[in-house]
Parts: structure tokens; C-alpha cells; sequence
């Protein structure tokens, strides 16, 4: 929803040499004009005129902003950097806080690092409004922000949060609100919070990574726009009734870099499936087929860490398993192999039917992580599937357990041409999944060592005739190394 902002012309003077002298720099180097870190001054006004602490008066939402909330601070615990601007909305009354830029700017890169307040009492609808915004006040009223509601649930969450990412754009042009899930709480720790605006676009950013876009032939002001931050309150539909404490929110720095088109100093992941596989490698109908894929970020930045990095498994164009346990964040240049653990049906294994099949890998199948390149996550393989019945399952495995060792016997299977025995192993349960441990020439043995000792493991064969077909799994045994 747009939010009026009520500016006092008085109040909001404009400094228009100033203006026009940063305007005319040009600059599309990843060096930004603006690095304000907010470092204590006296007075209002920014020593570099670059910055101006607003009030006292009475503006967004009937809130009264007052300079004295603007709190410049040299230190904040925990934090290795100098200089921070906290905004203070104070408790059991509509005020708050706000500063801005006395210069306007225009296409770039905005970002600013930011600990929210954890201020907020949903069950009451009562909390601030946090910004981090650009805006044209004096002329055409165009403006993109960044906002937290302190009123919703997400404030009480361990470990995720929400942001809203607007825009309001003048003579009919439309406005818009987008509500980005976090994965972390932003009152728990600094985050970076950015605006890459260029002609007829616009990219949020959380953490130098793309989260959302907006394509729209009014993203381009002539006018240049503010830069501003504000804490405020008192709109139950937008952040909640006055909160019944102090809510501080804490900006550790402002950077701009004008016209440039990506995000300074930071690339992104982007994700690819290098390799599909199945076990058993050479299902027959009617056996349990677990799949894995083989992903790898090609990107230029890591994938964030605790985000599940999925990969979504389907049969002939049909989604029958997937992979969503794996958080830890993925380098550039590094991969992973995930394994399928569960699917639409409860299942993590797909039963093979007779015939020839496409097996797609899908990663990041539901947009989780922000990439360079949203348009190459697949790889496909063909699967034939024996008609089955060929091959007999060996009987009678046991396991007997060693130290550090687990000797497998079976008897072999009755079926003719037998070639091969595979043993698969899991370590996860009986139910696997079951990986590829060795293929082995005819035997009724094999000895699986260099185990942990304390470790259940748990084993299937298969046999293999000279037609490589496979039979299904034998039933399975387990034991625990010594």
C-alpha cells in the first residue's frame, strides 16, 4: 500500500547547487560516491552537506519525526566497523525518526547495512515501520522502498523473517508491495539491504544477491530521487499501533554507485545439475529406484547458508521425488551430490515400470536462492527399464560385524548367465536409500571395511546376469562395526 508522506517545503528546503554538483558526476566504476558510515557530527546537518537529520515536525502517518532521534554512535557492540545511525521511534506515542540525503541521485546501486528492532507485538498489532527508500518528495512524488513491519509474526521467529520491497509512481503509473521471505530473523543480526535501479527496472537485494525484480516503463524518473531512512508508527494496516517500548533500528552505512547495472563487488550463485544417477544403476520393473544428482554453482558468489538447495526428481515429465535436506552454503566452483529423501507421495524411491523413461533433475526447483541465471537448472537422462522377472534376487543375506569391518554372505541367485553381484549399502535405516557400494564378480561373500566403529550399517545385493540385467534388491541385513 502506498504510504503519504506530508513534507513541509519549509521544512525540506532545496540545496540546489549541491544538488546539481553531485548530479553532474558520472561514474561507472565499482568505487561508490556515496560511503557514509555515520560516524558522529554536530548538528543536523552532514559535514560533507551530504546528509540532513529531519524534523521536528509532524510527517508520515501523524508521526512526529525529531532530530534527537537520529542517534549517531562511534561503536556498536559486537561490531568491528565505526559509525552507526540508530532511528528510535519512542514507546506509547506516534514519533520518529528520519534522515536523508540534501542531493538527489539517479540510476545505480543503493545499499545500506542494517539491524532491525525487535520491537513488535503481533498478537496486539502493535510495531514500527523500518525504511530504507528513494524518493522524489519535491516534484513527481515517485518512490521505491524497503520495509519492515515489526507488527507481523516473522518478529517472533527464530530464524526467518520478511521484508517488503514497494513502489508508488506518479499520474496513474501503479504501485505495487511484494513481501520477500527471509531466511533469517533481520533483528538478529546486520544484513544488507539494496535498490539497483536502471531504466525501466528495478532489483531488490538482500546480502548483494538479487531476491525480486520489477520491470515497469515508470522507473525512470527524470528527477532524480532522495535517499532517505525512517522509523515510524501508528498504522494498524501498515506496521502496527505504537509499540509499548522503545524500538531502535540500527544502519551501520549508506553506499551509492551511480549507473552502474549489476551489483558492486559481488556476483551470484548459479546453480547447474552436472549429472544424474539411479541406484540400482539397472532397474528392473517393479524395483525401488532412488535417485541423486550431481549439482554444482558455476556463479560467482556462494549460496547462502541454512537455504535448502533442493533438486526436484521426475519420471516422464511427472514429479516423483526430491532432495531438501541440504543447507550448507555452496562455493563457486564447488559440488554436491543430493540424494533423493522424499517426494509428493511420502516416498523417496520411484518404482520402476518396464520400458523407456526421462529422468529430470531440477534444482532449486522452487526459486529459494536468487541466481545469475534462473533458466538452467535441468538435466535430463533416458532410463530403460528391464521388463523384469530375468533375474532372481540372491537369498539368505546376513552380515556379521568385525571390527571396522562387516562380512556380507548370501546365497546367489538361481536365475542362468549370473555375472556380477552389486552390494549396496545405507546408512540411514533399512529402508535406505541404498548407494552403490561395490561391484564384484561372481561371489557369495564380500567384506565392506575401514567402517566407524559404534555404526550401523545396512546392505543389499543384487545379481547381474550377462545381459546386464540386474534383479531387484535381495532383502536386506544389517550389523554394527566394532
Amino acid at each position: 500500500m502506498k504510504i503519504t508522506k506530508i513534507i513541509s517545503p519549509g521544512l525540506r528546503p532545496a540545496i540546489a547547487a549541491t544538488a546539481l554538483a553531485f548530479l553532474a558526476v558520472t561514474s561507472y566504476s565499482q568505487t561508490p560516491q556515496i560511503f557514509e558510515e555515520f560516524n558522529p557530527w554536530s548538528g543536523n546537518i552532514s559535514p560533507d552537506g551530504i546528509w540532513r537529520k529531519n524534523g521536528v515536525w509532524v510527517a508520515t502517518g501523524g508521526n512526529t519525526f525529531d532530530p534527537a532521534r537520529c542517534i549517531l554512535t562511534s561503536t556498536y557492540p559486537g561490531e568491528s566497523s565505526s559509525g552507526f545511525l540508530t532511528l528510535r521511534s519512542l514507546a506509547n506515542s506516534l514519533n520518529g525518526a528520519e534522515i536523508q540525503t540534501l542531493p538527489k541521485y539517479k540510476y545505480g546501486y543503493y545499499e545500506t547495512r542494517l539491524k532491525v528492532t525487535g520491537v513488535g507485538d503481533p498478537a496486539n498489532n502493535r510495531g514500527v515501520v523500518v525504511s530504507f527508500f528513494l524518493v522524489d518528495y519535491e516534484v513527481s512524488g515517485w518512490e521505491v522502498d524497503i520495509e519492515f513491519l515489526t507488527n507481523g509474526s516473522w518478529i517472533n521467529s527464530p530464524n526467518s523473517g520478511e521484508v517488503t520491497f514497494n513502489y508508488h509512481l506518479p499520474n496513474g503509473g501503479g504501485s505495487a508491495v511484494h513481501y520477500q521471505t527471509l531466511p533469517f530473523n533481520p533483528q538478529n543480526a546486520f544484513h544488507r539491504y539494496g535498490i539497483l535501479y536502471q531504466p525501466g527496472r528495478l532489483d531488490w537485494t538482500v546480502d548483494g544477491v538479487i531476491v525480486y525484480t520489477a520491470n515497469n516503463a515508470g522507473f525512470t524518473n527524470p528527477y532524480g530521487t532522495f535517499i532517505m531512512m525512517n522509523s515510524w508508527t501508528g498504522n494498524p494496516n501498515w506496521g502496527g499501533l505504537a509499540p509499548t517500548q522503545d524500538a531502535d533500528s540500527v544502519y551501520d552505512w549508506v553506499k551509492f554507485y551511480p549507473d552502474v547495472t549489476s551489483v558492486p563487488g559481488t556476483g551470484s550463485p548459479d546453480l547447474i545439475v552436472t549429472a544424474v544417477t539411479w541406484t540400482p544403476p539397472s532397474p528392473s520393473a517393479g524395483q525401488a529406484v532412488t535417485f541423486s544428482a550431481t549439482i554444482k554453482n558455476q556463479g560467482t558468489a556462494p549460496t547462502p547458508s541454512g537455504v535448502i538447495h533442493g533438486v526436484l526428481f521426475s519420471v516422464d515429465g511427472t514429479p516423483m521425488n526430491w532432495s531438501d535436506t541440504s543447507t550448507d552454503s555452496l562455493a563457486p566452483g564447488a559440488s554436491r551430490t543430493l540424494t533423493a529423501n522424499g517426494g509428493p507421495s511420502g516416498s523417496s524411491t520411484w518404482t520402476a515400470t518396464a520400458g523407456s523413461h526421462t529422468i529430470l533433475a531440477n534444482v532449486d526447483d522452487v526459486n529459494r536462492i536468487a541466481e545469475g541465471n534462473e533458466s538452467n537448472n535441468t538435466l535430463s537422462a533416458p532410463l530403460t527399464v528391464g521388463a523384469g522377472g530375468g533375474v532372481l534376487a540372491p537369498t539368505g543375506l546376513t552380515a556379521r560385524a568385525g571390527k571396522k569391518k562387516v562380512t556380507l554372505t548370501w546365497n546367489q541367485s538361481t536365475s542362468p548367465n549370473i555375472a556380477q553381484n552389486r552390494i549396496y549399502r545405507s546408512t540411514t535405516g533399512s529402508g535406505g536409500p541404498y548407494t552403490l557400494r561395490a561391484t564384484i564378480a561372481v561371489a557369495t561373500t564380500y567384506i565392506d571395511t575401514g567402517l566407524t566403529s559404534g555404526s550401523t550399517y545396512f546392505y543389499v545385493v543384487t545379481a547381474v546376469n550377462s545381459s546386464n540385467q540386474e534383479s531387484p534388491f535381495s532383502s536386506y541385513a544389517g550389523a554394527t562395526a566394532r
